[in-house]
């Protein structure tokens, strides 16, 4: 019996010594996980911040391509105003035109609501310093029929296009010949192409913008019309 005593109090001795472990290591597990839960509300606070941070930044970012793509509409407008003529010095020159006159790129436009033949359009341009207009590309094309679509009745302007001097053969009024490539004849409501010199008597070019035409039309020379002149405008170094 006294064997089997000292056995005994032996595993209890030994089960005591596990129990002060267990209750050791689960002091410990409880610290730690305090200290889990501490981390954790912080992450949790540290990522509320961070989020309400994102938002902020994505707003702010939203703003700036905003303000940026109103910047850049700005300075494509300076751009087009006020070119910029010297690239080492970043100088800009202004292009004004007289009153009455619109201004597109470089050039001044007059639209006269004067009804004349082309010659006294012709004539009429030049007492003015300028002359009937000679489109050079499409975006001039594009910007005068524009303008006329704008008017109400829509009406035909003379340009400074004919062929007097040879039948086809068109030439500009500063005597430089039509290229094919920059010519923006219009159709007609049968969908013939123009010119096609009706009665072998349109020599004279005009341009119109309505619901059924738009572009060139050769006409009589003796018809009045409107008058399209154009000149250079001045330009202001800034």
């Amino acid at each position: 019996m006294k064997q089997n005593y000292s056995i005994n109090e032996q595993q209890l001795m030994q089960l005591r010594m596990q129990c002060d472990s267990l209750n050791r290591e689960h002091s410990n597990l409880s610290e730690y996980q305090k200290a889990l839960q501490m981390n954790l509300s912080s992450l949790q606070s540290l990522y509320f911040n961070l989020s309400a941070n994102h938002t902020k930044l994505l707003s702010y970012y939203s703003a700036l391509t905003q303000e940026n793509a109103e910047f850049s509409a700005i300075i494509e407008k300076l751009n087009k105003q006020c070119p910029i003529s010297n690239s080492s010095s970043q100088s800009r020159t202004r292009y004004v035109c007289p009153q009455s006159w619109m201004l597109f790129n470089s050039k001044c436009y007059l639209f006269s609501s004067n009804m004349l033949t082309w010659a006294e359009g012709l004539d009429g341009c030049r007492q003015n310093g300028a002359h009937l207009v000679i489109i050079e590309s499409e975006q001039e094309q594009a910007f005068l029929l524009n303008e006329l679509s704008k008017q109400s009745p829509q009406k035909p302007y003379w340009i400074g296009l004919n062929d007097i001097a040879t039948e086809g053969q068109f030439f500009w009024v500063d005597n430089k010949r039509l290229d094919p490539s920059k010519s923006f004849w219009g159709v007609n409501w049968d969908g013939s192409k123009e010119p096609d010199n009706w009665r072998n008597q349109e020599d004279c070019v005009q341009i119109q913008k309505t619901t059924t035409c738009s572009g060139w039309y050769d006409v009589r020379c003796s018809d009045i019309n409107n008058v399209i002149c154009e000149r250079e405008a001045e330009g202001i170094a800034l």
